[in-house]
């Protein structure tokens, strides 16, 4: 069996059509309930200057070098995270959104790979103390892959039309 190279290119406006495929796959489609609404972040996201980048940032996810999910991450506010009742969390945390599009991908270890990618690049700026990720209760292989990468769960809540689910919670330095 061949390793295979995980590595994230610069998510651009002509991947839109890709990660809107993606949206509609039976096993993302749960997760992703409202994929207008991913659709059009990830557009605002490609819009935006390279000076916004210091707060938000998306990625194609390629393994050997075929576009095989999505990532997106940004840096949230105490203010937000005080208005959805995670006031627990440290201000200038890093959300993040991933997406394994592919469905022959699941499951082989690309989801910790990305995380660990985007966990260094966050590492190396300094100024992001925590990474957290938001999942259904009832989206087992994301619980599988987050708890691989050293993440516990520290909160649950209901977001807006995503039913019940757990915050998953990384401290970057400690």
């Amino acid at each position: 069996m061949s390793k295979v190279i995980i590595a994230l290119a610069k998510f651009r406006e002509p991947d839109l059509e890709l990660l809107s495929d993606w949206l509609d796959q039976s096993h993302v489609k749960p997760w992703y309930p409202d994929s207008n609404e991913d659709l059009n972040n990830a557009r605002d996201m490609c819009a935006q200057s390279e000076h916004d980048s210091q707060v938000a940032g998306q990625f194609l996810i390629l393994a050997n070098n075929k576009a095989v999910g999505y990532v997106r991450w940004q840096l949230v506010s105490k203010s937000l995270l005080e208005e959805i009742g995670l006031s627990d969390i440290p201000d200038n945390s890093a959300d993040i959104d991933f997406l394994i599009g592919e469905r022959t991908q699941i499951c082989r270890g690309i989801g910790a790979k990305v995380l660990a990618d985007i966990e260094d690049k966050l590492r190396a700026r300094g100024d992001v103390p925590a990474v957290g990720l938001t999942t259904s209760k009832e989206n087992h292989f994301a619980h599988r892959a987050f708890e691989k990468s050293g993440y516990s769960v520290v909160a649950e809540y209901s977001p807006d039309s995503y039913g019940e689910c757990y915050l998953y919670l990384k401290y970057l330095n400690r």
